[in-house]
């Protein structure tokens, strides 16, 4: 079950797993299976209007190949190629997580049927999931077109969705959709409802939701300009306390976060330099800000040997070890104080005594 329970007093809304497929042109059409071919209809989708084609086309990438993909129609402004991180993967091909239609500045693909070919230069995406609604359901669920909402669903494999885009209109049907991976990691069945919770909310630093390249590229830019301005205050990463982001700790880097912080809705994390991500989820709002320089310690003496660094946040090994040249013999640091794992190695192999305020 995920931490925000279901109350089941409120509406909830269909989910629906939609994987990956291709919406074609005119033009598209014609280079694909002749001119003036007609896509046939084989089933309706939940969408008024939209259906599933018998025709299908194999997308090909510059690592790999998607055979079987199909079409959906009615025919559509422009070619759109919606495929989940997964398959992304398989085809080398780098496609950002976008709304329906905003196809600007994204990757292209080939498409082929048989001997036929199309290369197209733009249009390859993953899909934000999102949800289709009617103005009548709008107003149950209390929600507005445009709005970014959170969903919970329950289940053994229960958890907390969000930033997930509403579009309003009475042409829809109320459905939210997700794609396969997000399926397989909440166990989707088919029937499965969600409950909606309320919109996000931007965090106390003043962070804006930002996907997950724009994320990434901001904290590889600060950790380098970091590295080579020899700056080590650590920052400050605030993420959703759902969020599934995975650190990849080397030694001498240290993550911590802060549960009694006054935002309750988000955790501090501290990102000491070189610190390396695996994932990031792009519900995640990040707030890069430096903390104050920490004050310079000077290593001097203390009665009975005892080095009082109560107020200093980040314990790293290169001041640790100028003060152990005054050969103290207790460290006394703050509750919350982060100590690198080379300062921890140090402290060990000097047989310091380590008291911790709190």
């Amino acid at each position: 079950m995920s931490r925000e329970q279901i109350d089941y007093t409120v509406p909830a809304i269909q989910l629906e797993a939609s994987g990956r497929h291709v919406h074609l042109t005119r033009s598209a059409v014609d280079a694909l299976f002749g001119k003036g071919y007609q896509l046939t209809k084989v089933s309706d989708l939940s969408q008024p209007g939209q259906f599933v084609c018998k025709e299908r086309v194999t997308l090909i990438g510059p690592k790999g190949s998607l055979n079987n993909v199909v079409i959906l129609g009615p025919e559509r402004p422009s070619v759109q190629v919606e495929i989940s991180r997964t398959d992304a993967v398989t085809l080398g091909i780098p496609a950002p997580v976008r709304e329906s239609g905003q196809i600007d500045d994204t990757p292209g693909a080939i498409l082929a049927v048989g001997d036929q070919r199309l290369s197209i230069a733009q249009g390859v995406i993953v899909a934000q999931r999102h949800i289709h609604t009617t103005p009548e359901d709008a107003r149950r669920f209390g929600i507005k077109d445009r709005d970014l909402v959170r969903v919970v669903v329950g289940g053994p494999r229960g958890a907390t969705m969000g930033h997930i885009l509403v579009r309003v209109s009475p042409q829809y049907s109320t459905y939210m959709h997700i794609d396969y991976d997000e399926a397989n990691a909440i166990g989707f069945e088919k029937g499965m409802r969600g409950q909606i919770i309320g919109p996000e909310h931007t965090n106390q630093g003043g962070g804006v939701c930002m996907d997950l390249e724009k994320l990434v590229d901001a904290v590889t830019k600060e950790i380098m300009r970091r590295l080579q301005e020899q700056d080590t205050r650590p920052s400050v990463l605030v993420l959703e306390p759902d969020c599934p982001v995975t650190p990849l700790l080397q030694p001498e880097y240290e993550v911590t976060c802060a549960p009694d912080a006054d935002n309750r809705q988000a955790y501090d994390y501290v990102l000491v330099p070189r610190a390396r991500y695996d994932v990031f989820c792009t519900n995640c709002v990040a707030s890069l800000s430096a903390l104050p320089s920490p004050e310079k310690t000077k290593a001097e003496p203390c009665p009975d040997s005892v080095l009082d660094w109560s107020e200093k946040k980040l314990i790293h090994e290169r001041e640790l070890a100028e003060a152990c040249t005054h050969n103290i013999k207790t460290l006394r640091i703050g509750r919350r104080a982060i100590i690198t794992s080379l300062a921890a190695d140090l402290i060990r192999d000097r047989g310091l005594t380590l008291l911790k305020e709190g």
